[in-house]
C-alpha cells in the first residue's frame, strides 16, 4: 500500500495528471517557444529580467517585470561595461532603486537586485570582456571539443559543423558553424569567414546569424533563389 501512495504521489504513473501537464506546456508555452536572440545585448537584458522576476515574484508579476526591464534597457541604464564599476551611492544606482521601487519592489528587495545585477556585470564584463555571447561560446566549444566521446561518429569529418548547426538551431547558441555557401558568399564577399566572425563577435551581433545570413546571399546572388514579389491585381 506504501508503494502505490508513493507512486501516485510522485505523479508520472497517473496518466490523467500526466495528461494534464502536457496540456499545460502546450497551452502556456508559446510565448517563450520563438525566442530569438539576434543582438548580444538581449541576452544580457534577459539575464537581468531573470534576476529581477526571481527577486521580485509573487508580488511582482513577470509580465510588469518585463515592462521594467525594457524600460530600464530604454533608459541606458543596463549597460554591461557601466553597472560592473558603478557604486550604490551613484546617481545610476539611484536612479535604478528608484525605478525598481516606483514598480513595486520595496526598498529591502531594489538593494538586492541592483548588487545582484551589478553582480553579474561584473563578472560578464571581467571575465568575457562584457560579451555575453562569449560565456555561451566558452561552453559550446567544450561541447564540440567532446563529440568523439559524446556521439559516435565513425567517418564524419565535417560533425564539428553539423553539432554546431544543431547547437545553432536548437540552442540559439551563438557558435561559429559556417557551412560550404557560406564559405562560397566569403570567397566572392574578398573576405574570409574568421573576419567575419570577429566582425560581427565585436558589433555584438549573435554568431549564429551569420552562416544563415551568408547561406541567404549565395542563394540569391548566384542560384537566384529569391523570395518572388506578389504580382499586381490585373487592371
Amino acid at each position: 500500500m506504501q508503494s502505490e501512495q508513493n507512486t501516485r504521489s510522485s505523479g508520472l504513473t497517473d496518466s490523467d495528471e500526466k495528461e494534464r501537464i502536457l496540456e499545460i506546456l502546450e497551452e502556456y508555452s508559446g510565448d517563450i517557444s520563438e525566442y530569438l536572440w539576434p543582438l548580444e545585448a538581449l541576452r544580457w537584458y534577459e539575464l537581468v529580467f531573470s534576476i529581477l522576476v526571481t527577486i521580485g515574484e509573487p508580488e511582482i508579476l513577470a509580465e510588469s517585470v518585463r515592462d521594467l526591464t525594457n524600460k530600464l534597457a530604454d533608459l541606458g541604464l543596463l549597460e554591461v561595461d557601466e553597472l560592473s564599476k558603478i557604486s550604490p551611492a551613484d546617481d545610476q544606482a539611484t536612479t535604478i532603486k528608484t525605478v525598481l521601487v516606483k514598480a513595486g519592489f520595496s526598498e529591502g528587495q531594489a538593494k538586492s537586485a541592483l548588487r545582484a545585477v551589478c553582480e553579474a556585470a561584473s563578472g560578464i564584463q571581467e571575465n568575457y570582456v562584457g560579451r555575453i555571447q562569449d560565456y555561451y561560446l566558452k561552453y559550446a566549444n567544450e561541447m564540440l571539443s567532446n563529440i568523439k566521446n559524446d556521439f559516435r561518429f565513425s567517418d564524419f569529418e565535417n560533425a564539428p559543423k553539423a553539432i554546431s548547426v544543431w547547437l545553432q538551431n536548437t540552442l540559439n547558441m551563438p557558435v561559429p558553424g559556417s557551412n560550404i555557401l557560406a564559405d562560397k558568399a566569403c570567397e566572392s564577399l574578398g573576405t574570409t569567414y574568421d573576419e567575419l566572425v570577429s566582425t560581427v563577435r565585436n558589433e555584438g551581433y549573435n554568431i549564429a546569424i551569420l552562416d544563415n545570413a551568408l547561406r541567404a546571399y549565395w542563394e540569391e546572388k548566384f542560384m537566384g533563389v529569391a523570395e518572388q514579389p506578389e504580382k499586381s491585381s490585373p487592371e
